[in-house]
């Protein structure tokens, strides 16, 4: 959700007040077109006549406090990462990777979880976190994965679900082997590891679970049927889990990236859908979490939102121009390495299914 421009304020302050705002140390203000001044976090807000009263406060829950001094001074406060306790799905790699080094480098204790528990570890001991092996399609594992965390490192604050599989391929290409492997780590191991951490947050009153869905949720993707199908499914958990803990201290939002440069992108092209990189993704993560009042959604970049939305709403002629211009394509000579982690991971979870 983002800020309410100070203009907001007029509501509550007599019209003769003219608020405006000074920099301090490590902050920035800007002007929106409309001319209503937009202070950044930490930015501070000067009433140079009649102050509002005392206790008076921003019901968008933008300003946290009004002193009773002449000169009132509004501070935009967000909440601190460090110290906090993250738990990041798929942390060895890509965008969870990423994201498991911005949480580290802002003081967080972090435990990354991977498939992979031996880069995982790896990845851990470089950045001063807890690596740890982990197959979200697995109940015992998710179990002993989140237990080990919080023997070693307390109870967790922050649930990134980042895991995740990509399979390119027309719908009727694919094996059903491949589609339920999309669907169990996409889909089944969010809610596994959501449902593992919410009681703890809930008796707490505090918590908030970070749901790594795409853009494709939005607008699904000719090439990635059963990919694109089991973001949107996360993107309506998300919503409805969000609902239902509304009032409870816990937030959920769910983070969507348009096309990332990450080892399960390689090979792919779409079009001409510009790539981004993970730390435009780890840095909106880290931003969610500190905002007092979590977002439900954040697109990443900004304008995508907007281009899913529009598409939303657009005619059925258009949308099917647009899905012509971005159809997944792969070059399968590029993504031999990770197709050999899609295969063990199919394997796997067959052999799961065989003695279930």
């Amino acid at each position: 959700m983002r800020n309410r421009p100070v203009g907001h304020l007029k509501h509550a302050i007599p019209a003769p007040v003219t608020p405006h705002v000074s920099r301090i140390p490590g902050t920035a203000h800007r002007a929106g077109r409309t001319g209503k001044i937009r202070p950044s976090w930490g930015a501070v807000v000067h009433f140079d006549h009649h102050p509002p009263s005392p206790g008076w406060y921003d019901p968008s829950g933008t300003v946290a406090a009004v002193s009773s001094n002449a000169t009132d001074v509004v501070r935009m406060r967000r909440r601190g990462i460090a110290g906090l306790v993250a738990v990041v799905t798929g942390g060895s790699r890509g965008i969870g990777k990423s994201i498991a080094e911005r949480l580290s480098s802002m003081n967080a204790r972090v435990a990354i979880g991977d498939i992979d528990g031996q880069l995982a570890c790896e990845q851990a001991a470089r950045m001063g976190a807890l690596g740890l092996p982990l197959d979200v399609t697995d109940e015992d594992s998710v179990q002993a994965f989140l237990g080990e965390t919080r023997m070693r490192l307390g109870a967790i604050d922050v649930l990134v679900n980042n895991a995740g599989v990509l399979i390119p391929g027309e719908f009727r290409t694919l094996s059903a082997a491949e589609d339920d492997l999309q669907v169990a780590v996409n889909l089944g191991g969010v809610s596994r590891c959501m449902r593992l951490v919410i009681p703890e947050m809930v008796e707490r009153r505090s918590g908030h679970i970070i749901n790594i869905a795409s853009v494709a949720g939005r607008m699904p993707c000719p090439g990635a049927a059963v990919y694109s199908a089991s973001k949107a499914a996360v993107l309506a958990l998300s919503d409805a889990v969000r609902f239902e803990l509304v009032g409870q201290g816990v937030g959920v939002t769910a983070v969507l990236p348009t096309f990332v440069r990450t080892e399960m992108a390689a090979g792919l092209t779409l079009g001409n859908m510009p790539t981004q990189d993970t730390e435009l993704v780890s840095r909106a993560v880290a931003r969610a979490i500190t905002q007092r009042r979590p977002p439900a959604r954040v697109a990443v970049p900004r304008w995508s939102g907007l281009l899913a939305t529009l598409d939303t709403f657009a005619p059925r002629w258009s949308r099917d121009a647009a899905r012509r211009a971005v159809r997944l394509e792969a070059q399968t000579s590029s993504r031999s390495k990770y197709q050999s982690i899609i295969d063990q991971q199919i394997a796997s979870h067959q052999g799961q299914d065989g003695h279930a």
